[in-house]
């Protein structure tokens, strides 16, 4: 199972702006998270059982979707991200099809599915770098790829 402590800079000054911060970084992520929890909440058992499904840490499942949907409070109608983005998750119709509804098991598990692809892309490329920084590669991966 992908569970690891990764070290963080945390949200930025403009993503803190999301919820009127006055903090940035580590300190606004955890805010962040907090105004998310009522919402992940609906959620926690779907994560948790992709997360057991695929071998992650349902903290890392919840952690994304935290991050890219504020746990469904910024979609609209399930979409994201000027209309590219669906789900929870944000998968990316320009490099995916999508699956299920927004807030399925379905989706969450896609979403997975790509993560645990780009954590084995990463590991094959840089085998001796630690599992953090592995999964902080895939994310990063994901992003560029996603830009």
């Amino acid at each position: 199972m992908v569970s690891v402590f990764v070290d963080t800079s945390g949200a930025s000054e403009i993503t803190a702006r999301q919820d009127k911060l006055t903090v940035q970084g580590v300190d606004a992520s955890h805010k962040l998270a907090e105004h998310d929890l009522v919402r992940m909440n609906k959620y926690k058992k779907l994560i948790t059982r992709v997360g057991q499904k695929h071998g992650l840490d349902p903290a890392i499942i919840a952690g994304i979707i935290s991050r890219e949907s504020r746990a469904g409070a910024v979609l609209d109608h399930g979409w994201g991200d000027h209309g590219n983005g669906f789900g929870l998750m944000q998968v990316d119709k320009r490099y995916h099809k999508i699956v299920g509804t927004w807030d399925s098991e379905e989706h969450i598990s896609q979403g997975s599915e790509i993560l645990k692809e780009f954590i084995r892309r990463i590991q094959a490329k840089f085998p001796a770098w630690p599992k953090e920084h592995q999964l902080k590669g895939a994310v990063l991966l994901i992003q560029l790829f996603t830009l």
